[in-house]
């Protein structure tokens, strides 16, 4: 039995959930309903922002099979992204649409 944590769930409250959506779509997440994609075991929910939940600076971090296609999917949307220097293999940093901190790996 593993008794490391697993990430199970990250929940972003953004302004726009449409606009966040298209985002992480071209990231390669699926979403299976309005609100909810997957990234493996892993859910994504994008939830609209209220006075309760305010959208706060998040920090997500996936691995993805090609880089490439992605840093070429983000250029396609606008969104600007830069390399990263000092971490193993090949990690790239960008911002959702309500500046959430996104890292992408290179799966090895």
């Amino acid at each position: 039995m593993n008794s490391e944590p697993e990430l199970l769930a990250v929940t972003i409250f953004c302004a726009n959930v449409s606009r966040s959506i298209t985002f992480y779509e071209a990231l390669g997440v699926q979403f299976d309903d309005d609100l909810h994609g997957g990234v493996g075991p892993v859910v994504i929910g994008l939830h609209p922002a209220s006075e309760r939940w305010p959208t706060t600076r998040t920090a997500i971090s996936l691995t993805v099979p090609d880089l490439g296609l992605v840093t070429a999917a983000l250029d396609a949307l606008g969104v600007p992204w830069e390399s990263v220097e000092g971490l193993s293999g090949k990690v790239i940093r960008t911002s959702d649409p309500v500046g959430s901190r996104v890292l992408l790996a290179q799966r090895v």
